[in-house]
């Protein structure tokens, strides 16, 4: 039985969640394989990792029924900018969208407005101190500034996600440095980021929405708003006709 998205607001996100390992057990994974294109397909025959062909076929066949949904292209081609970020072919539909992968979860965002998502599987690092020496600003982070150990690992991995998800919304993913820019935590209810030089930026409005969406999995949304709050609709993708939906 299939239940319909709402409209795409202008100032709205609505977030897909599709757990591979369900959709391996229900039999869907050919559904979404009839969903690739030639070139597509070609590609997943050079991949050699069973993991990777099965996470391919499952996102990309997905990402096109979920988009069918907001717009009436019905092949949902798409294209890749000089940084590759995909995106709609045809532009005039309105319709923006993000992917990330971590694990056996696939996030897809879709809105309005240019987007960004990330998800990542929280693990114990050795180096976690090295690494957000190397990515965080002192702002952000600095030793014993987020309590027990726990604490900061959950910490990482939110700002990390936050990090990832607005390059990846910029467009410009990484060639967007994660130290030119840091978030503030402290002076507002929610993420604000300041750029370094920030005459060097466009002047954008960023909206930030974060979620830990199960143990140890934590998932952040960058949405290019001047809106005030960033409405979120969680829905669970679990093949074409397979729909349920959770509002936030």
């Amino acid at each position: 039985m299939s239940s319909m998205p709402p409209p795409l607001a202008p100032n709205a996100c609505h977030l897909w969640l599709i757990d591979q390992q369900t959709i391996m057990a229900s039999g869907k994974y050919d559904a979404c394989y009839a969903q690739l294109t030639a070139d597509e397909t070609q590609r997943v025959a050079t991949f050699k990792a069973n993991k990777r062909r099965q996470q391919f076929v499952i996102g990309r066949g997905a990402l096109r029924a979920i988009l069918r949904r907001y717009c009436a292209d019905a092949a949902a081609e798409f294209c890749v900018n000089e940084h590759g970020k995909p995106a709609l072919k045809d532009a005039a539909s309105g319709v923006h969208f993000n992917l990330s992968h971590s694990g056996s979860t696939i996030a897809i965002a879709v809105a309005a407005q240019p987007v960004g998502v990330d998800i990542e599987t929280h693990k114990v690092r050795r180096n976690l101190q090295q690494i957000a020496d190397s990515v965080f600003h002192p702002r952000e982070w600095h030793p014993g500034m987020w309590g027990t150990e726990a604490q900061q690992l959950q910490h990482f991995y939110r700002l990390w996600t936050l990090k990832e998800a607005l390059v990846k919304a910029t467009g410009q993913g990484l060639s967007v440095p994660l130290t030119s820019f840091y978030f503030d935590f402290q002076s507002a209810a929610r993420p604000e980021v300041h750029w370094h030089k920030a005459a060097e930026r466009n002047t954008e409005d960023w909206l930030f929405a974060q979620r830990e969406i199960s143990t140890g999995v934590s998932l952040a949304i960058a949405l290019q708003s001047a809106a005030d709050d960033l409405p979120l609709s969680i829905h669970t993708f679990e093949g074409e006709h397979c729909l349920t939906v959770a509002n936030d």
